[in-house]
């Protein structure tokens, strides 16, 4: 690690102040802590630096165990990385200039361990401060966003397409918080912007876990109701899948709804803001014909192009009970 003169941050000049420290492993990634430290991470190795100058310079090994994924460290709360047990954080402990680290990917670890078998590899990270979100990007295209502002950790993947991402980058602009990624195709991309994936619809799909109502009775589902915050129209598609999708009950026959929403309070929504004559929320009914003694759910879209986004907020089951399973 090469550290630049005072006062002169382009010189690297021993005989001005400039220096160097010996880390001992290649370094992937540098991160500053706090105020007073900077993250220094190799591939087998976490350290970190303390101190204002070449006088009191500190480096103390946190960690030989392992190290972290290259350009997979960011700054938010706290110092996220990866490595291979996982999404980690660094975190500051109560005794000043101590840290320690942590697991934080428990809930799903085994997402991040298909895409290593896969041999995908990191091409790099961002946050979105904005969304509290840590995210990570693959080789393949694809990543998994972070949610860091509940509890716990929550996750979803995404899938970039056929964009392969080379960097990324960030910054404040007039109308908000610009997240951009640079293709190998020699483009600039912005994330999070616009209604479509440049120019193709944008397609996603939830899938519930399992419900199941207590011991081995079975159900007969007849309705699933979904409350969206939905704009003047939103396309919706629900279908369901039963006892663990073990192939004995056939997948329920999938339902497409335009779902309306995005109506407004007279006297209390501000003017333009809202549409005329239609619902505050959205609601989609579907009829469900199965019985099985647990059911998910599966949500899905391809909006157009010109569609603004929805929430799901709620869904609601129809059941009624059949027999005990012995």
């Amino acid at each position: 690690m090469q550290f630049s003169a005072i006062l002169n941050p382009r010189s690297f000049e021993v005989v001005l102040g400039a220096g160097e420290i010996g880390f001992g492993t290649d370094v992937t990634d540098v991160v500053q802590a706090n105020e007073t430290a900077v993250a220094i991470f190799g591939k087998e190795k976490i350290g970190v630096l303390q101190g204002s100058d070449r006088e009191n310079f500190a480096l103390d090994v946190l960690t030989e165990e392992a190290g972290a994924d290259a350009d997979s460290a960011q700054q938010m709360a706290r110092t996220l990385y990866m490595d291979l047990r996982g999404l980690r954080s660094l975190d500051a402990t109560q005794a000043f200039g101590n840290f320690k680290t942590g697991a934080l990917s428990g809930r799903f670890e085994k997402y991040l361990n298909s895409k290593r078998k896969s041999g995908a590899t990191i091409v790099g990270s961002f946050v979105v401060k904005s969304k509290s979100h840590y995210r990570a990007v693959w080789s393949d295209g694809t990543g998994f966003a972070v949610n860091m502002g509940g509890r716990n950790p929550e996750a979803i993947p995404f899938d970039l397409g056929d964009m392969r991402p080379f960097s990324f980058g960030r910054g404040e602009l007039s109308d908000g918080e610009g997240v951009f990624v640079g293709g190998e195709d020699g483009y600039v991309y912005r994330l999070d912007s616009g209604n479509s994936f440049d120019g193709d619809q944008i397609k996603g799909f939830i899938s519930t876990g399992f419900l199941q109502w207590g011991g081995e009775q079975e159900w007969r589902i007849h309705k699933c109701v979904c409350e969206l915050d939905a704009p003047a129209s939103a396309h919706l598609s629900i279908t369901a899948q039963f006892n663990y999708a073990d192939g004995d009950v056939p997948i329920s026959g999938a339902n497409s709804f335009n779902v309306t929403g995005s109506g407004g309070t007279w006297g209390a929504t501000n003017w333009n803001e809202f549409y005329w004559s239609q619902p505050v929320e959205g609601r989609a009914e579907s009829d469900i014909d199965g019985i099985g003694y647990n059911v998910s759910f599966i949500f899905a879209t391809a909006a157009d192009v010109d569609e603004d986004p929805h929430v799901l907020q709620a869904y609601k089951v129809w059941r009624s009970p059949r027999r005990q399973r012995r």
